[in-house]
């Protein structure tokens, strides 16, 4: 994907926003969500999402029934690209078992769902 520079580089606490960084030199042109890394992942796993604009956002971790078991980020956030770090534990911070989970991403004008295996 094609990206364009930006000149201010802003970083978020991940304690408030789950967010861990922003690279502060491009901007991606389109809307994306890659497939979390590792995968499948015991513990933690990183997602990488592209913003090519400022945008509300939310990433929810739902589980093969469909239910919520975490929200990672429901906020505005600049453009850029962004990563997020899910730890297998759900929005009560209990560990989660083994299995099939869906990451989802919801902005202005863009869905899309990953599939993310955690291994115990």
């Amino acid at each position: 994907p094609v990206a364009r520079v930006i000149k201010q580089a802003e970083f978020f606490d991940p304690k408030t926003t789950g967010m861990l960084g922003l690279n502060p030199t491009l901007v991606p042109d389109e809307y994306s969500l890659r497939q979390n890394y590792p995968n499948p992942f015991n513990m933690h796993t990183k997602i990488q999402i592209g913003l090519p604009e400022p945008t509300p956002m939310t990433v929810m971790v739902f589980n093969t029934l469909g239910q919520r078991v975490r929200t990672l980020a429901d906020n505005t956030v600049p453009a850029g690209t962004h990563t997020l770090s899910w730890d297998g534990k759900n929005d009560d911070g209990q560990d989660l078992s083994s299995g099939l989970y869906l990451c989802a991403i919801r902005t202005k004008g863009f869905t899309k769902t990953i599939k993310m295996l955690l291994a115990k």
